[in-house]
């Protein structure tokens, strides 16, 4: 069981602020700077992301000369590192081995500094969900 988090560092701050990832694995937290500022304003507490709200990111583009690409390129930026998460659990589960923290967060640290991760056999998390879905029909896995 893993858990994935998103927060703000200051979430009462004027200017924008950088965006922490929490990843949780078996009662073990890892804490990423995902090297993302985004402003308090454009920031949805609830759901722990990037707001959704057209209207809202528009606004504060218009208001504070921000740049509404640049607040969609943080929601593809943080989005590349939940899949990422969701991948490397992926693999592990198929591969029958445990989740090690280090090891995710080297990959994480890639994606953050523009290095592609290849995993060692070079497939996608396509081929591993085909290979999933597979053993399932099958009856060799248990969901």
């Amino acid at each position: 069981m893993y858990s994935i988090n998103f927060n703000l560092k200051q979430t009462k701050a004027k200017n924008p602020t950088l965006i922490f990832m929490y990843v949780s694995v078996s009662k073990k937290r890892i804490k990423i700077s995902t090297k993302q500022l985004i402003h308090p304003d454009l920031w949805d507490f609830k759901k722990q992301f990037v707001t959704n709200s057209e209207r809202v990111i528009q606004n504060y583009s218009e208001n504070k000369s921000g740049d509404h690409e640049r607040v969609l390129s943080i929601k593809d930026k943080l989005n590349d590192l939940r899949n990422e998460v969701h991948k490397y659990v992926m693999v592990c589960q198929m591969q029958k081995k445990s989740l090690q923290l280090y090891e995710l967060r080297e990959r994480l640290y890639d994606i953050l500094d523009n290095r592609k991760y290849v995993t060692e056999d070079r497939n996608s998390i396509v081929d591993y969900l085909n290979l999933y879905i597979e053993k399932l029909e099958n009856g060799r896995h248990k969901a």
